[in-house]
């Protein structure tokens, strides 16, 4: 039996991690890496790539996918750009 994600139901978990918001490095990074596979973007191994990403989406790279997630995405970028 294969399984299918309810999108409403991935973006409502998108969004309740956005709200718990901050915290330490780690958790951002985790939080990032996270959210992106949830929308089928893999950034696999190095903490450099996920900075990577992060530098790049806050200078206005777009993702592609619905609005949403790309603002979630956006603020957690920042916050972790912030902290770099």
């Amino acid at each position: 039996m294969i399984l299918m994600r309810d999108h409403g139901s991935s973006l409502a978990f998108l969004i309740g991690l956005s709200i718990r918001g901050g915290g330490s490095r780690t958790r951002l990074i985790n939080s990032v890496r996270g959210l992106v596979a949830e929308i089928g973007i893999y950034i696999p191994g190095r903490l450099a790539r996920v900075i990577g990403f992060a530098e790049d989406i806050t200078h206005g790279e777009m993702l592609g996918r619905p609005d949403i997630a790309n603002k979630v995405i956006r603020n957690l970028s920042e916050q972790l750009m912030a902290l770099h």
